[in-house]
């Protein structure tokens, strides 16, 4: 009888540390799931922001270029070329 107790404990113990490793694997394979999620993220940000910079270069070059007869109307090129270089400094040196 002693025996068979011991057996039906022993029997109970592993049930309870399969149930445990189940739930530990379950867990894992979440956390997983989610650092792909992030990782995948994470690139789509990077990739977002550098077109974010192009499309911004794009811009800035557009409204150079409608600047460019305007200036050369009202005679102020040198204070725009030396505020357009500053503004260029500025995006690529944040980069």
């Amino acid at each position: 009888r002693i025996i068979s107790c011991l057996i039906l404990c022993r029997w109970n113990d592993l049930e309870r540390i399969r149930d445990i490793q189940s739930e530990v694997e379950n867990n894992v394979k979440g956390l997983n799931l989610q650092l792909k999620r992030f990782e995948r993220h994470a690139k789509l940000t990077q990739k977002l922001k550098e077109k974010e910079i192009i499309y911004a270069g794009f811009q800035f070059k557009s409204l150079t270029e409608q600047i460019q007869p305007l200036e050369a109307e009202i005679g102020t090129n040198d204070c725009v070329k030396s505020r357009e270089s500053s503004i260029v400094f500025v995006i690529i040196g944040s980069g």
